[in-house]
């Protein structure tokens, strides 16, 4: 009939549209225990396939109740670790990434394999969706709150750093690249590339808005303090991309295993300093700006004036006018000059 013809369209769009990958998991690592018990899920509904409609239901429940108690146990008996060891929320959310990928495809691959009684009930009748959307928000929660205390740390970092725009400013930046460093060696080859360039991309972009904002605070920038300034900003600008190698460290050094459900082949750790992209810093939103700020600090009002460029130049691009004036006034003293240039800087609109 005709709907039977529009539903196989449909279909036949849909396989259009999604990836031959589309439930594969990324290149990551996950615990053996996570394998197991994914593999403990596939063992009881094989068995219900081959059982009575009696005992296939009961395994049904089984495999039900085991999600919901990983659901539930899972985040709180590895509370401790999770606050305190970086590498076990990664573990933790890929875990949960790793179950709940396998408990959408449950229903779909069992679900007509049961005994009568079980399939005619309907097709909704096997179905762990509802728990998988559940276990991969519980495993994003893990990760995003030990985003949140990493982010806190770095942030206090730089906050007790002493003599901002002074010769030893640097000291706190220092210190934020080797808590950054620390991540990228328990997070990289751990987490889904993806997720770890936004990760860490997330996290040098709140040190860099925190030395943006510092910087456009200060009332008063002298020559040397400008230098000073721009040290700390080429120290963060040579450091960035070695947080974002390329190549994914050996997996046989972790107790853990990748997931069974990534088909595509990891890269191995070369010994020496890896290489390293700049694809991660496509993911830090104020990077641009940060590049900008750091030649702004040692420009002459004249190139000021040609990066401004009536609105247009890159000093529009990044600052609004009130930004740029301000830079303006703390960097360079009272001068015709710089009125000037004070007056060309406005509003597209004025």
């Amino acid at each position: 009939d005709t709907s039977g013809v529009r539903l196989e369209k449909s279909t036949l769009r849909l396989e259009k549209l999604l990836s031959a990958k589309t439930f594969h998991m990324p290149p990551c690592q996950v615990s053996a225990s996570a394998v197991a018990l994914v593999d403990l899920l596939h063992e009881s509904l094989e068995e219900a396939c081959c059982s009575s409609a009696q005992y296939a239901g009961r395994l049904v429940c089984t495999v039900r109740n085991l999600l919901t108690l990983y659901l539930s146990v899972a985040p709180v008996a590895h509370a401790h670790t999770l606050d305190t060891i970086p590498q076990h929320a990664a573990l933790l959310h890929n875990n949960s990434m790793y179950i709940a990928t396998h408990a959408s495809l449950l229903g779909h691959q069992y679900k007509n394999r049961l005994p009568g009684p079980l399939r005619d009930t309907g097709s909704c009748a096997l179905t762990f969706t509802d728990l998988a959307y559940e276990i991969r928000q519980a495993g994003s929660d893990v990760f995003c709150r030990a985003m949140q205390a990493h982010k806190k740390a770095l942030l206090d970092t730089i906050a007790q750093a002493q003599g901002f725009g002074e010769v030893a400013s640097d000291v706190g930046v220092r210190q934020c690249l080797q808590q950054l460093q620390q991540l990228r060696n328990v997070w990289h080859g751990v987490l889904p590339r993806s997720v770890y360039h936004k990760a860490v991309g997330t996290l040098l972009n709140s040190v860099v808005r925190e030395l943006i904002d510092r910087t456009l605070s200060l009332e008063d920038i002298s020559e040397t303090s400008a230098q000073a300034l721009c040290a700390v900003f080429v120290l963060l600008e040579d450091g960035a991309p070695s947080l974002f190698p390329v190549s994914i460290p050996n997996l046989q050094k972790y107790p853990y295993v990748p997931s069974v459900l990534s088909d595509e082949p990891l890269s191995r750790h070369v010994p020496g300093s890896p290489p390293v992209t700049r694809e991660g810093l496509c993911g830090v939103r104020l990077w641009g700006k940060f590049l900008e700020l750091k030649v702004v600090l040692s420009a002459s009002l004249q190139q000021l004036e040609d990066r401004w460029a009536e609105g247009k130049g890159p000093l529009a691009l990044y600052f609004t006018p009130d930004q740029a004036k301000g830079l303006i006034r703390a960097l360079f003293q009272n001068t015709e000059k710089r009125a000037l240039l004070l007056a060309k800087i406005k509003r597209p609109s004025q």
